[in-house]
């Protein structure tokens, strides 16, 4: 469900002060589900300021999808496992999103620094 953040940030509560510059990253692990949502989902997430077009990926209501939508809004990507969903993946890239790729115990915490610093500086990422 947490797929959903960077849609309602992005769209729904952009012109609400707390939210009109935030920057949204999302981390990807490996934990995929097989499970499909019910569709009737798709009515409780849709609010004022999201359209059927933000929602495209909800479409299945599979994890793939909402994994997309989140890409979709969000500034960047972090990977934090080794082994990310390669669909999610090649998304990803093809979206030319700000990725940070796994990172090693020993390197993490530098490269997040330095990954939330290059986020903070860019404009944000207008979603399709």
């Amino acid at each position: 469900m947490t797929s959903l953040i960077p849609v309602y940030i992005k769209r729904a509560f952009h012109d609400n002060p707390l939210f009109t510059e935030t920057k949204v990253v999302l981390s990807l692990y490996d934990d995929d589900f097989p499970d499909v949502m019910d569709k009737s989902i798709i009515d409780k997430i849709r609010i004022d300021g999201i359209t059927n077009k933000d929602l495209k990926h909800y479409k299945t209501l599979n994890y793939i999808g909402m994994m997309k939508a989140a890409i979709d809004f969000s500034d960047g990507v972090i990977l934090g496992s080794q082994r990310v969903n390669p669909e999610l993946l090649q998304y990803i890239h093809k979206c030319n999103k700000a990725c940070l790729e796994f990172q090693p115990i020993d390197r993490y915490i530098d490269a997040y620094n330095d990954f939330y610093e290059e986020i903070l500086v860019n404009e944000p990422v207008a979603a399709d």
